[in-house]
């Protein structure tokens, strides 16, 4: 285990789980349901674009 990390469990998209490490595990898992939402809604990375 990495130090001042918290192990996170993740479940992935084919239904296996992994473990992620966070330094803040709230603010991680903030961004992650973030970036889920982006992603069910059609939205791609931050900081892309497809018009470019």
């Amino acid at each position: 285990m990495p130090r001042r990390r918290k192990g996170v469990g993740v479940k992935l998209s084919n239904g296996r789980l992994a473990q992620a490490w966070a330094r803040d595990v709230d603010r991680f898992r903030t961004e992650l349901t973030e970036a889920h939402l982006a992603v069910k809604m059609g939205l791609g990375p931050m900081g892309s674009s497809k018009d470019e």
